[in-house]
C-alpha cells in the first residue's frame, strides 16, 4: 500500500501556493516576512533540507490560517502544548494507550468517537448543573 501522506515541505508548499493564488503576499519572501524568518530558511523547509522549529510551526499555522496541531502532525511531531497535557494527565499510561489505539482509526471513526465524547461531556455538565 502506498503512503498517501505528503512530506511536510510538500504540504507546506501546497498550502502556501493555494494562498498565493488569491494573495501575492504568500510568496516565499512574503510568507517569510510574515513569520519573521529568512526566505532561505523557509525555502529549505519546503525542500525538506531543514526541519521547522516549533516556533516556526506555530507562526506558519497562524499565517496560513490552519491549526498548529495539523502542521505538527504533518511534521510527525506532537504539539508541545499537547505533549504537556498528556504528561500531566491523571493517567498518562492510559492516555498513551488510548493514543496508540486511536492512531489506527480512520478519520470517520475518530470523528464518531469525538462526537460521542462531546455528547457524554455535555450530558455530564447538564447533570452536574441540575444537581447544584
Amino acid at each position: 500500500m502506498a503512503d498517501d501522506k505528503k512530506n511536510f515541505g510538500d504540504f507546506l508548499r501546497e498550502l502556501r501556493s493555494r494562498k498565493m493564488e488569491s494573495d501575492a503576499t504568500f510568496s516565499i519572501r512574503g510568507l517569510a516576512g510574515k513569520i519573521d524568518v529568512s526566505p532561505t530558511y523557509l525555502s529549505k523547509i519546503e525542500r525538506g533540507e531543514l526541519p521547522a522549529s516549533d516556533e516556526t510551526i506555530y507562526k506558519l499555522a497562524d499565517a496560513l490560517g490552519i491549526t498548529a496541531e495539523e502542521l505538527f502532525a504533518h511534521c510527525g511531531k506532537i504539539e508541545p502544548k499537547l505533549e504537556k497535557d498528556i504528561a500531566s494527565h491523571e493517567g498518562p499510561l492510559e492516555m498513551a494507550a488510548f493514543l496508540r489505539t486511536a492512531s489506527g482509526l480512520s478519520r470517520e471513526r475518530l470523528n464518531m468517537y469525538r462526537a460521542m465524547i462531546d455528547a457524554a461531556e455535555a450530558a455530564n455538565k447538564k447533570k452536574e448543573g441540575g444537581n447544584s
